[in-house]
């Protein structure tokens, strides 16, 4: 079986989409299939190589949205990748996210190759700008690619249930789930000490934020609400892992603050390790995301954590046995959940371990990898009777 996948970015450009596409081919070729990624050439890699065993082919793109929509270049190399990626003859194609561009060339090379093609949905809500002509432009876009997606594509899969429900204001009744998830062996290393690296006390709660600084993260509404938290509770610091529009503002902010450490982009594994090391998560994300990958790992981690209900995240914490949901954009609420948890250590390492076991059991990779196999085995079968 060879699967040609196509996404607006991949590794090694960082984010939710492409970890999971990352661990979705790792996973799919350890299962016997050969993979193939078509996107953008974001950052002058090469147009063509193979990374552990995935082929990998970049399309020239200029750079849209704050660097959100790459456009491809329709110039000589372009037309010339795309022959080598039909030339490649692939028995189906998963395009993932309606609305990038790469997803209509995926589209229409499928029906040039006479194969089937699956959408896999990684938003819940529309892309936002800030700009209310450029927001309303964007909506429209979305309606009008969505109509030409649905009319090419064999099925459609979210990584969440929030997901497919998004997808019903396109007409569109998605077909299952395919969740984003976990690889256990990915689990920080507990026995590195964070706390001695960052100059944290023992004694001391450590809270912390993993993303890409910008405002639909949440992020200034965390440290608003923590510099709210220390008048009060001097036992915690909080950790703030990432990059991103917002950090220089941020940085000549909260760079100073004895009790926060901003520690920039950090690697996976770092994340990993900063985590196993944490007491308790915050995900305060106003993002129309599908499911958070750090909300996930966080569970990998026994993690306790506090997140917003965007995306998937009632799906994984169901109730409060799990973690806590709190309003997006309330501050009240977030102090108010951090101050419950630092008071009541019993309580946090019980919705920690609660977390972790769920995470492990309804969420990894290895579960989603053969379920995306199956259902793309009965879809090429379908579709060659």
């Amino acid at each position: 079986m060879k699967i040609c996948m196509f996404t607006g970015y991949y590794l090694p450009h960082i984010g939710g989409l492409e970890s999971y596409i990352g661990n979705l081919s790792k996973k799919l070729k350890q299962l016997g299939a050969e993979i193939i990624i078509v996107t953008s050439n974001h950052s002058s890699l090469p147009d063509t190589e193979t990374i552990d065993g995935v082929k990998v082919y970049r399309l020239p793109v200029t750079k849209f949205l704050r660097d959100r929509f790459p456009i491809p270049k329709f110039c000589k190399k372009y037309f010339a990748i795309r022959k080598k990626v039909i030339d490649e003859k692939s028995d189906i194609y998963i395009l993932h996210t309606r609305f990038f561009l790469t997803t209509l060339i995926g589209a229409r090379i499928a029906k040039k190759s006479r194969k089937p093609a699956i959408v896999i949905e990684h938003g819940s809500g529309y892309l936002t700008q800030g700009n209310r002509v450029v927001d309303f432009c964007f909506r429209q876009y979305e309606h009008l690619v969505s109509l030409f997606v649905k009319k090419r594509a064999a099925a459609f899969y979210g990584v969440s249930k929030k997901c497919n429900e998004w997808l019903r204001n396109f007409g569109i009744v998605a077909d299952g789930v395919f969740y984003n998830g976990v690889n256990q062996e990915d689990v920080g290393n507990k026995d590195i000490d964070i706390r001695k690296k960052y100059n944290i006390p023992r004694n001391k709660v450590i809270i912390s934020f993993a993303g890409r600084l910008i405002r639909e993260k949440g992020i200034t509404s965390l440290l608003e609400s923590f510099a709210e938290l220390i008048k009060e509770e001097e036992n915690v610091f909080l950790l703030v892992m990432g990059d991103g529009p917002l950090l220089p503002e941020i940085s000549d902010k909260y760079g100073k603050d004895k009790n926060i450490r901003l520690l920039g982009g950090v690697n996976h594994s770092r994340v990993m390790n900063i985590l196993a090391a944490s007491d308790i998560v915050v995900q305060p994300s106003v993002y129309p995301e599908g499911l958070s990958t750090i909300l996930l790992e966080s569970g990998l981690n026994e993690c306790a954590v506090i997140s917003t209900p965007m995306g998937g995240a009632k799906e994984v914490i169901i109730d409060s046995n799990y973690g806590i949901i709190i309003n997006p954009n309330s501050q009240e609420e977030l102090v108010k959940a951090m101050k419950y948890l630092i008071e009541n250590k019993t309580y946090r390492n019980k919705i920690a371990q609660n977390l972790h076991e769920r995470v492990l059991t309804h969420f990894n990779w290895d579960q989603t990898a053969k379920q995306v196999l199956k259902e793309v085995n009965d879809i090429t079968k379908q579709y060659d009777n």
